[in-house]
């Protein structure tokens, strides 16, 4: 992942020991961090096959635009979980205040653009990439959502649209950051519960079960 900044350049992000942090966390993640004088970054991220997860910290003492960059993939969940702040997705959409408790669903390809709303705010943000092959098999399973997925994997998402959480995508999220298990179970776990946070964002934001 690159993160970049109009103000910074490109952030350094050095490996850090996710023994030193407090709170929730992803468990089997590998943890970044960059310190500067606007706050400190600090990114875990958990890759497997067919999907992956980032979990954000940010600790801002002052505003500051940062550009996220991943690599390519179908699809995009980013659930907000601490705090508001300023979002724009690619190149052709406005800017949107997305508040704590909300999420937003793109696609996969394009670059997400952040700006803190206060000059000292903490933001923590949950993200699920999903990929074409996943998206596929969730399709066979659920073939009446074959539009909803097209609109955001295929054709890039139109716009960006904030959707509320509801407490059953809340719960798989504090799920996956308190699991207790061991690697060989972990990698299981998880693959139930991506699937389940997939399920939940896409009934809540189609307007209904799959």
């Amino acid at each position: 992942m690159l993160i970049t900044s109009p103000e910074y350049g490109s952030l350094i992000l050095r490996a850090a020991d996710a023994g030193d942090l407090q709170g929730p966390l992803l468990p089997g993640s590998k943890t970044f961090i960059c310190e500067q004088d606007f706050g400190s970054v600090i990114l875990q991220k958990f890759d497997a096959k067919g999907y992956s997860l980032r979990y954000f910290i940010l600790n801002l003492v002052k505003q500051v635009t940062l550009v996220f960059t991943d690599s390519p993939t179908a699809m995009r969940v980013k659930l907000f979980l601490e705090n508001a702040l300023s979002i724009k997705v690619g190149s052709n959409t406005t800017r949107q205040i997305i508040k704590q408790g909300q999420f937003i669903v793109y696609s996969g390809t394009e670059d997400c653009t952040v700006t803190g709303l206060a000059t000292k705010t903490d933001l923590r943000i949950f993200e699920a990439s999903y990929s074409a092959e996943s998206l596929r098999d969730l399709l066979e399973a659920f073939p009446s959502i074959s539009g909803y997925l097209e609109e955001y994997s295929m054709q890039g998402s139109p716009g960006i649209h904030p959707y509320y959480d509801t407490p059953a995508i809340r719960q798989v999220v504090t799920d996956l950051l308190r699991s207790p298990y061991d690697e060989t179970l972990r990698k299981v776990y998880f693959e139930n519960k991506v699937n389940d946070f997939l399920f939940e964002v896409l009934a809540q934001s189609s307007g209904g079960q799959p």
